[in-house]
């Protein structure tokens, strides 16, 4: 769907193209994905197209499966702009989760990998800190995923 372009029009287009196959009885799967040569914060554009998929495992089969039965969003960001495309119920859902479940996630996940880093680096303490706040990842998932 999203390609990772910098621009809307192309991308745009892409999204016309699928409205179309849907009107005329048409289903395909969508992702976005993008090629890009670098990640955050070393290139701006790292995050332009991306998928988010709702699988019951992080597996290639229950991923593939996911996408081919509509259990994902196509994400459009560019310049701060957030376009979400999917079903509705997807939509909805995948909503919900970027704008409450990624942003503390995300945060906590920085914080254990800053913490790793100075661990590695001979922090001791750095090591009794991963042990205190280790599992928060998890409990997180669990508030808000119904699969173990």
């Amino acid at each position: 769907m999203f390609g990772g372009l910098t621009y809307f029009q192309q991308n745009g287009n892409q999204m016309q193209k699928y409205h179309d196959f849907r009107v005329r009885g048409i289903t395909v799967p969508i992702v976005g994905n993008t090629d890009t040569h670098g990640s955050t914060p070393y290139n701006p554009h790292w995050h332009t197209a991306r998928t988010m998929v709702l699988a019951p495992a992080n597996t290639r089969d229950e991923i593939v499966g996911a996408v081919k039965n509509f259990y994902n969003v196509a994400i459009q960001d560019i310049n701060d702009h957030v376009e979400v495309l999917g079903s509705l119920r997807m939509m909805q859902y995948c909503w919900f989760l970027y704008e409450n479940y990624f942003p503390i996630h995300d945060e906590l996940c920085f914080e254990e990998g800053r913490l790793m880093k100075e661990y590695a680096c001979g922090d001791a303490e750095a090591g009794e800190d991963l042990k205190r706040i280790s599992g928060r990842v998890e409990k997180l998932r669990r508030k808000y995923f119904l699969f173990d």
